[in-house]
């Protein structure tokens, strides 16, 4: 019966992501909706990306590079490396191997982007860990650098998957300082001339509070992603038909299929989280790749 249930999910999860992935221009364009995941994108959509984009090539950001930036949800093995391998099956999702190929190309330090490990990720930060010199890899980076600019320094992307707030939750962080955080990082993004795509956090139905936060704190992500008109990435919906939301014995991180292919694209691997964040993620690098094609 659960296997039956994990894969009408699985197929629900395909038709949510219409809905899953969303550009937030509610307040750059003065439109009542926001666009589909893939779905038309407007002539200023598309300029305000590649605005952003030729400020990063002539800062020196390399084209077809993207990082990561957070916590453990995007430190994890399983998340986008499969794809360095080559170990991935796209299925019906084949339009996708267009934007893989697109971002083959090595970054400033010699690493293949799907693969990279990036520097402004790690296990257990928050949003103010991004920014925290402290933090920073030693010898690598200016002992003042954050470690947000020693990526983009070191790395030169011209996009950024951020994925932040889960552990802002679990610290008991307040919602005003989770936003400026966040706010200062695509501040920073913007001013590298790096495409920052926000995502949402996947909930943690641990307690009714720390689910209350949760949307809290997503509320404030959709917020940011509306007045800065970036690219929204909702993981958040995109999780919501899957069997415990997708989530793993702890409430917190994402599971995945037990044959451990997390990126092949089909519906028996769908019905886990981490293969529905895999998916996500090309979704949302084939909505940049796509506008700045």
């Amino acid at each position: 019966m659960r296997g039956r249930w994990r894969r009408g999910a699985a197929i629900a999860i395909v038709l949510a992501g219409a809905a899953a992935l969303v550009f937030a221009w509610d307040r750059y364009s003065g439109a009542s909706e926001v666009s589909g995941m893939t779905g038309w994108i407007s002539p200023a959509q598309r300029d305000r990306l590649r605005g952003i984009y030729h400020q990063g090539q002539a800062r020196g950001n390399l084209p077809g590079v993207f990082t990561l930036v957070g916590d453990s949800l995007s430190a994890d093995s399983r998340f986008l490396k499969p794809i360095a391998r080559g170990d991935y099956d796209l299925g019906s999702y084949g339009a996708l191997r267009a934007t893989i190929d697109a971002f083959r190309r090595p970054n400033g330090r010699g690493e293949l982007s799907f693969g990279a490990w990036s520097w402004a990720v790690a296990v257990g930060w928050t949003a103010a860990d991004v920014l925290d010199p402290a933090r920073n890899i030693a010898g690598a980076c200016a002992a003042d650098e954050t470690p947000l600019a020693c990526e983009y320094r070191t790395a030169r992307p011209g996009v950024a998957l951020i994925t932040l707030g889960t552990n802002d939750v679990a610290a008991g962080r307040t919602a005003d300082s989770y936003r400026a955080d966040l706010t200062r990082i695509l501040d920073e993004s913007l001013a590298w001339g790096v495409i920052p795509v926000l995502s949402t956090i996947p909930p943690q139905p641990l307690s009714a509070e720390r689910d209350a936060r949760v949307r809290e704190f997503n509320a404030i992500v959709r917020d940011l992603a509306a007045e800065y008109a970036i690219p929204l990435w909702d993981t958040w919906a995109a999780l919501q038909p899957l069997p415990d939301y997708g989530l793993g014995v702890d409430g917190v991180h994402l599971n995945g299929p037990p044959d451990g292919r997390a990126a092949v694209f089909d519906a028996e691997h769908l019905a886990y989280g981490v293969t529905v964040r895999n998916l996500g993620a090309l979704d949302a690098l084939d909505m940049v790749h796509r506008a700045l094609d």
